[in-house]
């Protein structure tokens, strides 16, 4: 008695444990057969095979490639279907495919569906998705992006993204989802969480027309860099911004609606006076140039304000410096413009040398690739790397790069790690070390006699190691 129920146990289970085998197939029109099985009110996107276990749900069968489109409706006879999910390990191992995107209508991505599709970059999911399964997105080692376009965030499961990593992973979402995909998990893991399709107006103005114009109103993606001026009249000079800032031009980030007022005031009439001693204030990083104003006295009354450029080196992070500087005011504030160095993929590589600079001033800027990439060009056709550019007006210049094979990746000579805040970098001995941060800002630069170097980062985050003139490395401090 007891063997015949042990019998009946295990044949129960066998209906949950077997793959189902489909109901029909359609040659969609990114040019893969797809495989559907029937369900409640339309279809699902299955596996084909009808094999014992799910690791072999292709077998026999040719997996799907490249970019790959799910239909929203697809017909079969005479009768059209709406395509309502993508079935349990659907699409599982099939590692040749390159870029995903889910049609609308469907709600339900199930366990396994996508997991060890290893070589997808982009994953497009629909607006009416609700639910994500167990390892619906696992083992994704190369999603770089990935776009969440639902008014709602979908249920996901602990393990949807298992061994994805989502830090590399940027996820774009829409206005609605920005605040709650930022703190919520699993999608604040993701390493940047950007907008899109918001908007956000700027408003820029003068505090007297009379005395000066100003540039950069307009309404612009939330997230984009704004450049805003203040163009003062003859016998005038601009003075601040309504927040203090005093930079001319200025870039602005635009996160929602805000207004900037420009205060201009009548040019000084008193002789300059030829040279004193100050302090200047300033929070500041290591190789950083910090161009501020500074105030110069003289038997108690303020004579006249230059700009002035004190260039630091100190350590890693410094608050209040304290600098003893001769300044001569009998020259004249020259026009400074905002340099950017921007990457076409920040996944493959960084744009570095971005900073705000006087006209006429040359300057070495780079396009840094990371591991695994190489730089390719810029936008204006150039492939000198680093190349020296000089500063005429606002620019961003922008450097494009591609992925490597894996057969010709270069051999890693170093290693690195983080404990906490704290970064170790190995094999490094007699060789150059630069730290940057993920936008491309030089952090540290240090020629290193020992084999390792350690070294306590600013702050948890993405940083980006380079070692000599190879290519970086990202590493997280967590």
């Amino acid at each position: 008695m007891f063997l015949k129920k042990s019998l009946v146990f295990i044949l129960a289970l066998l209906p949950a444990l077997m793959v189902r085998a489909f109901d029909f197939s359609v040659t969609v029109v990114s040019g893969q057969t797809l495989y559907f099985n029937y369900v409640e009110g339309g279809v699902e996107v299955t596996h084909p095979s009808d094999a014992s276990a799910y690791i072999d749900a292709w077998k026999g069968y040719d997996k799907p490639t490249g970019a790959l489109t799910i239909p929203s409706y697809v017909t079969t006879g005479d009768t059209t279907y709406s395509v309502l999910a993508v079935g349990a390990v659907a699409f599982y191992g099939c590692a040749d495919l390159t870029k995903v995107t889910v049609g609308e209508g469907v709600t339900t991505v199930d366990n396994y569906a996508f997991s060890f599709c290893t070589s997808v970059t982009e994953l497009h999911l629909p607006t009416t998705l609700q639910s994500l399964g167990n390892q619906a997105f696992a083992n994704m080692s190369l999603l770089a992006d990935m776009w969440l376009t639902s008014d709602l965030l979908p249920q996901t499961h602990t393990y949807t993204f298992y061994n994805t990593t989502l830090s590399q992973c940027t996820l774009h979402v829409g206005c609605s989802l920005l605040d709650s995909a930022l703190v919520k998990a699993p999608w604040s893991g993701f390493g940047s969480v950007v907008s899109t399709g918001c908007k956000a107006t700027i408003t820029v103005l003068s505090s007297n027309a009379e005395y000066g114009t100003t540039t950069g109103s307009g309404s612009y993606d939330v997230g984009s860099k704004v450049t805003i001026a203040a163009i003062a009249a003859e016998g005038y000079h601009f003075v601040s911004w309504n927040d203090g800032d005093t930079l001319n031009p200025r870039i602005v980030e635009a996160t929602n609606d805000s207004t900037f007022i420009a205060t201009f005031m009548a040019n000084a009439t008193q002789p300059p006076v030829q040279s004193d001693t100050v302090y200047i204030h300033d929070t500041v990083t290591l190789m950083d140039t910090v161009y501020v104003y500074v105030p110069v006295y003289d038997t108690g009354d303020v004579h006249d304000t230059v700009y002035y450029a004190v260039t630091v080196h100190d350590t890693l992070y410094s608050t209040d410096t304290v600098y003893l500087s001769e300044v001569v005011h009998d020259t004249l504030m020259p026009t400074f413009f905002n340099l950017q160095v921007s990457s076409t993929n920040p996944q493959l590589g960084v744009g570095v040398g971005s900073a705000l600079l006087p006209a006429g001033a040359e300057v070495e800027i780079c396009g840094l690739p990371l591991e695994g990439a190489r730089f390719v060009s810029w936008e204006d056709g150039s492939t000198d790397n680093p190349r020296k550019v000089t500063v005429k007006g606002a620019y961003t210049y922008t450097a494009s790069f591609e992925q490597l094979g894996t057969t010709i990746a270069e051999p890693a000579t170093w290693t690195c790690g983080t404990t906490g805040r704290r970064l170790s970098v190995s094999g490094v001995e007699g060789r150059s070390v630069r730290l940057y941060d993920t936008s491309g800002r030089l952090l540290l630069e240090q020629h290193h006699a020992a084999d390792r170097l350690v070294v306590d980062l600013p702050a948890l985050g993405v940083y980006l190691v380079q070692v000599d003139d190879g290519p970086a490395r990202r590493i997280v401090a967590k």
